[in-house]
């Protein structure tokens, strides 16, 4: 059987790789399979159509190309999140200002001209949208803060340094 903690600590030393889809089918796979993940409600196996509709957006505006890579990435951290707090199905994301926490990723993300981050950000984007399914707020803070990094990240093109920044979601006061 797979030690969770073994596998966070492989997982982390291999993080660029993990979050660019190398390690994805091989140690991702392995240990979802041998751990209460592999349930019904993990990221992997039941994506919330919240963030489906997100990302299917995202993609008819901006094309497959950019857009599918940087929901990969998206999706890789998603998977690591379940890994590190359970399924965000089963989360109580109500206690979490992720609204916030958009914008402080997106101030890192121009800061240091880091992939990495808009990939922080559009997470939080997608989780504000599934916490409130507010499609006009989603097109709102889109249109006002997230169209301009996209595009920057993309045509500047932006590395992706894998870092472990510490900002992990607040609770709200």
């Amino acid at each position: 059987m797979y030690n969770c903690e073994a596998f966070l600590k492989d997982a982390w030393k291999e993080h660029v790789l993990l979050c660019s889809g190398t390690l994805y089918k091989s140690d991702i796979d392995r240990y979802y399979q041998t751990t209460i993940m592999s349930e019904e409600i993990a990221f992997q196996n039941n994506k919330p159509e919240e963030f489906l509709k997100i990302d299917n957006f995202i993609i008819s505006l901006h094309g497959l190309l950019f857009s599918s890579y940087i929901i990969t990435l998206a999706d890789n951290r998603m998977i690591m999140g379940d890994l590190r707090y359970g399924p965000i199905k089963g989360q109580h994301l109500s206690a979490y200002n992720v609204y916030s926490e958009f914008f402080k990723r997106l101030q890192i993300a121009w800061l240091e001209k880091n992939i990495e981050y808009v990939v922080d950000a559009y997470n939080m984007l997608r989780i504000q949208y599934y916490k409130t399914n507010d499609f006009y707020e989603f097109i709102d803070l889109y249109n006002q803060y997230f169209y301009d990094i996209l595009r920057t990240s993309e045509s500047h093109k932006w590395k992706l340094i894998s870092v472990d920044d510490g900002i992990h979601a607040e609770k709200q006061e």
